[in-house]
């Protein structure tokens, strides 16, 4: 016995130390038919002696999204689902399928540059053209007195408006034609349309020297007049009021406005008036335009 250990560890360092200690380490049993030799007879129902049954797992964790997807592209390409992995993952295993990728992108920006470059081309062509005739124009017309220069500001802002005022006339001819209680209907209308924006706007909507009416996202409200050009008008609408106004011309003309599809440009049926608005968070507050 070793001093200051226990026996039972003293006969294991005894064994530990035997040189000839592998020599007296049983056998294991030999396997006879998958059992021990020892085992007792197999019966009819005894399973023991077989390997378990496993399921093989997927190579690639499907989620329910998709193995939709994958369902409708085998069935629209008239293809196995597995032909299509197969596809895919030599694809994804390609060498060079990134380089691939690259080139089809970098051939498909190359076209997209070159249009753009035409585009440009043709683009150039045109002002040089237009600064060639207005020069050309320049060159050969007399320049105007200056005692008749009034007069000839006065006929050009009267060629400007001609359109638009043949386009009245023939809306009043054509509402002469249509029955009274249709033009009635009209009137109400815009009356209707008029009182939703607020009585600033309706009354500097009736003015015909007001070209065009602007909210701006600050909550100030600017009046753009022939006369005297763009001037604030000293108005502050709330928030409230700019989105109610921009909704309500929404619904009249049967658009969709809202903080997903922020902008609306419309054209009011009754007026021919032109409506821009824009809702945030496009802007940092409801901004409108009528002209």
């Amino acid at each position: 016995m070793v001093s200051s250990v226990a026996p039972i560890k003293a006969k294991k360092l005894r064994y530990y130390a035997d040189a000839n200690f592998k020599r007296r380490v049983l056998p294991p049993p030999t396997l006879a038919d998958g059992q021990y030799a020892d085992a007792p007879p197999a019966r009819a129902d005894d399973w023991s002696g077989l390997a378990i049954p496993a399921v093989p797992a997927p190579l690639v964790a499907e989620t329910p999204e998709h193995a939709k997807r994958l369902d409708e592209l085998a069935a629209k390409k008239g293809v196995s689902k597995s032909s299509i992995g197969a596809a895919a993952l030599a694809s994804w295993l390609s060498p060079d399928a990134a380089d691939q990728r690259e080139a089809a992108i970098a051939k498909r920006l190359d076209r997209l540059s070159r249009q753009a470059e035409r585009m440009e081309r043709d683009q150039n062509i045109q002002i040089e053209t237009l600064a060639l005739f207005i020069r050309y124009f320049l060159t050969v017309s007399t320049p105007v007195p200056e005692a008749h220069q009034d007069a000839a500001r006065a006929q050009g802002k009267a060629r400007f408006e001609q359109p638009g005022t043949h386009g009245r006339r023939a809306g009043a001819r054509v509402m002469s034609a249509v029955p009274s209680f249709t033009a009635v209907s009209l009137d109400r209308r815009i009356l209707m349309l008029r009182t939703a924006m607020g009585p600033l706007i309706a009354a500097a909507l009736e003015d015909p020297d007001v070209v065009e009416i602007m909210l701006n996202p600050d909550r100030t409200l600017w009046i753009d007049r022939l006369s005297s050009g763009r001037a604030p008008m000293g108005v502050e609408l709330s928030e409230a009021d700019g989105e109610r106004i921009i909704r309500l011309v929404a619904a009249h003309v049967g658009a969709e406005v809202h903080r997903g599809q922020p902008l609306l440009t419309a054209e009011l049926p009754e007026t021919g008036e032109r409506f821009e608005g824009i809702l945030p968070p496009a802007a940092p507050g409801p901004a409108v335009a009528t002209k």
